[in-house]
């Protein structure tokens, strides 16, 4: 090419891209079918703006003390989208070099624009001295439209395996209401001990970008892509929830609560291909959540703490089929989820612990310790998966990514009353080498370069290693 380069690029495992009409010049058809990667680019501009406000009446009722707050709140938000691909050849760094070969199939160009009103009240009163009761409600109203400015909405394109054609463009006005209410209860039997429960519910609208990522006849890749605009429902939370929390002595307080939530009609990224992370959005049933949390924080002289403890069991509720082909138990590419599987990427366990020493009146010092159970690897939603199976066209990795612990530390000096501060982190100061999440796939790489054939793998989303920080911060009052 032009910068006397190409010829650089080609390797064993890009050879036969290259002879199979990966160049420049080359037709875009023949360049994505060939070509051995793609440099996606993309361009997000959001904005977003409100209004709310609120009254409280203080007046008793029914000669209890009462107090009432009623409001509204609107909201806009808008999003510019754009993206187009070229393609390319995997280079000696695992990056790709383009072609100068656009591709049309993957170009988007959307505005979103989302509105938000919403009416609410809650109002406490108390029973007596020791109880309180609390009734609250919300009414939603959310629209959300999107304007396709490549394809306008109208314009038939995609033609079906029956012969229909379907409107592709990402064009659509969808409209979404709920009114949610909650109660709950607080019960206080002595001054160092507070019971409470609550039950509410919540809705949630499809985004933008999962309603421009919503036709599994047109998969999308994420975050790069959005195709069609079929309808999705709203996601709606029913939450039960129990705790307790109070002091053992003035200086070490607790606390403790069990939850329980359960999403109807969730939505999830469901994936088409192993290979090219394609798929698309849709509702997939019911998802529950339920666990425990346990908080205590103390202080002794000058040393503080705080620890925190999570278990979250994320389960589908709902049986529902996905497709991941390099999954050992897939039969014709499909696997079956079953209610109980557990969520990928979601630990079970995770604890928390903070430390902090205040050496003078104006230095403190830090550290914070984060530990978090292993997780499923998306493509293994059925927690089936077996590795060492001996096929090449299966994963040969387990389905689980190993939990982890992390250590950060910090440190601060403030000078005087000036406002001005002086800090420094640093994170993963051990270097753990460590992943938060992965899934079932299909890559092409073999010892760190391009292959030129896939393989079944785990692909995993590594860590932050370690890194530090300093710098200077004003804060306007401080003290």
């Amino acid at each position: 090419n032009e910068d006397g380069n190409f010829d650089a690029q080609i390797d064993a495992g890009n050879l036969n891209a290259v002879l199979a009409g990966c160049v420049p010049g080359a037709d875009e058809d023949d360049a994505e079918e060939a070509c051995s990667g793609a440099l996606n680019t993309s361009s997000t501009r959001q904005k977003g703006y409100g209004v709310n406000g609120q009254l409280t009446f203080n007046q008793d009722l029914f000669e209890l003390e009462n107090q009432l707050i009623t409001g509204f709140s609107y909201d806009i938000s808008t999003i510019d989208f754009q993206q187009g691909t070229q393609f390319g050849l995997v280079n000696a760094t695992r990056g790709v070099d383009g072609i100068g070969v656009e591709g049309d199939e993957a170009e988007v160009d959307m505005r979103g624009k989302t509105k938000t009103w919403g009416l609410f009240a809650t109002d406490t009163m108390a029973v007596n001295d020791k109880l309180n009761v609390t009734l609250s409600g919300r009414w939603n109203r959310v629209n959300i439209r999107n304007s396709d400015q490549n394809n306008p909405l109208g314009t038939f394109e995609f033609q079906d395996d029956s012969g229909t054609f379907e409107d592709v463009s990402l064009s659509g006005d969808h409209s979404f209401n709920r009114f949610n209410p909650a109660v709950g209860v607080t019960y206080n039997p002595v001054k160092a001990l507070t019971l409470y429960g609550t039950y509410n519910e919540g809705m949630r609208a499809p985004t933008s970008m999962e309603l421009g990522c919503a036709n599994p006849n047109l998969p999308c890749k994420l975050p790069n892509a959005m195709a069609g605009d079929p309808p999705l429902e709203k996601v709606v939370a029913k939450t039960f929830e129990v705790g307790a929390r109070g002091k053992f002595t003035k200086d070490i307080r607790w606390s403790a609560a069990a939850y329980r939530t359960v999403n109807h009609d969730d939505i999830q990224f469901i994936a088409t291909n192993a290979t090219n992370g394609m798929g698309y959005f849709d509702n997939i049933g019911k998802t529950r959540r339920q666990g425990l949390d346990l908080g205590l924080s103390g202080s002794i002289d000058k040393f503080s703490w705080n620890a925190g403890y999570s278990f979250v069991k994320a389960t589908y509720q709902t049986p529902i089929e996905l497709v991941n082909e390099v999954n050992s138990t897939a039969v014709n590419d499909v696997i079956q989820v079953n209610k109980g599987d557990r969520l990928a990427n979601i630990p079970e366990h995770a604890l928390k612990l903070r430390m902090q020493y205040q050496a003078t009146s104006n230095w403190s010092i830090g550290t914070t310790i984060n530990t978090f159970s292993d997780v499923y690897a998306r493509g293994n939603e059925n927690n089936d998966h077996q590795a060492n199976t001996g096929d090449d066209d299966i994963v040969q990795e387990s389905g689980k990514i190993s939990g982890y612990t992390i250590v950060n530390l910090d440190t601060r000096y403030k000078f005087g009353k000036s406002g001005w501060q002086l800090f420094a982190k640093a994170v993963n100061i051990f270097d753990k080498e460590y992943s938060t999440g992965g899934m079932l796939g299909e890559n092409w790489f073999e010892d760190g370069a391009f292959a030129g054939e896939d393989e079944a793998s785990l692909m995993l989303m590594p860590g932050a290693p370690r890194a530090g920080w300093v710098g200077v911060r004003y804060e306007f009052g401080g003290r």
